[in-house]
């Protein structure tokens, strides 16, 4: 209740214990003879309407809490690398057919946007969210109408057209914290009283970042000759599968097949140890790093 609403209450409040005790002191003002039983109700009528206004006033507070309450404490820098509109009709949980045509082409559209954010910073899951919070407040004080954000969270640039996809996590901030609950009351008013932030973060995240960034010279080999390793084992044992695939027949000749494989990954597989001089063990971990942070397989 604000301070005003208060004041006003406790005036109205003497004010009515006066009236009802002393009708007389009214008399003036309605310029009749006033009864006990007439100031009791216009008391009764004065409260349900301050009732009212406090109501009034105590929704809108919330819906100013709601956002003021998301905590940025720990928050680092971000960077928008690119977004992705993928807005629609604000149908809500309902199915297109639950519209008629008409119904459909009027309904208002649901601002759905999602934030490719990267993150170069090595982080706990706390500082995530709380960087997660300050992205948020941050785009929807800059557009009050996006209706559903999702983030998808990156530790390097080249990572966000990576097929492996976001390493550090996502969120995605809607009403109830759900995507599909935005109807058209929601996208014409703009009230994210019952908006919530759900949150996907990455286990272990800050251990994960620090192997991450650790020293980019591993066995003498850059991060990027160490992924051009990695994706030629990947194609040698690709190419020793498909030979394999076509001397001997997968499901009626297996055991042939499979010896052929691993006969012909141990050849293709040398030539790749070879070519970058490296023995068995490098070979092993690298693919192991390759495992840990993601690397696409071509």
């Amino acid at each position: 209740m604000s301070t005003l609403l208060f004041v006003l209450a406790f005036l109205l409040f003497f004010v009515m214990i006066i009236g009802m005790v002393s009708p007389k002191y009214f008399e003036k003002i309605f310029k009749k003879k006033v009864s006990r039983l007439k100031m009791t109700i216009i008391f009764i009528v004065a409260l349900i309407v301050f009732t009212a206004l406090s109501s009034i006033d105590y929704s809108e507070k919330e819906k100013d809490f709601a956002l003021e309450s998301i905590s940025t404490v720990g928050a680092v820098d971000y960077n928008i690398i690119k977004t992705e509109d993928i807005s629609r009709k604000a149908m809500g949980n309902k199915n297109m057919e639950d519209f008629t045509s008409s119904e459909l082409a009027n309904l208002p559209t649901n601002k759905k946007i999602i934030y490719y954010v990267v993150i170069n910073s090595i982080i706990n899951e706390d500082q995530a969210k709380s960087t997660i919070n300050k992205i948020i407040l941050d785009l929807i004080s800059n557009d009050q109408d996006i209706d559903e954000i999702i983030l998808w969270l990156y530790s390097e640039e080249d990572s966000v057209d990576d097929s492996a996809g976001y390493d550090i996590g996502s969120a995605i901030f809607a009403p109830l914290g759900e995507l599909g609950n935005v109807d058209s009351e929601i996208a014409l008013s703009n009230n994210k009283s019952n908006y919530k932030i759900s949150y996907s973060i990455k286990n272990n995240l800050e251990e994960y970042l620090k192997n991450r960034n650790r020293s980019e010279d591993i066995f003498g080999f850059s991060v990027e000759e160490r992924r051009q390793i990695f994706k030629d084992i990947v194609s040698a044992q690709d190419k020793a599968r498909s030979e394999a695939d076509k001397k001997y027949d997968y499901l009626t000749n297996y055991e042939n097949n499979s010896n052929e494989y691993k006969m012909l990954v141990d050849i293709y597989e040398k030539g790749v140890l070879e070519k970058w001089k490296i023995n068995s063990e490098q070979k092993t971990e690298i693919i192991r790093e390759a495992q840990i942070k993601g690397w696409p397989l071509d």
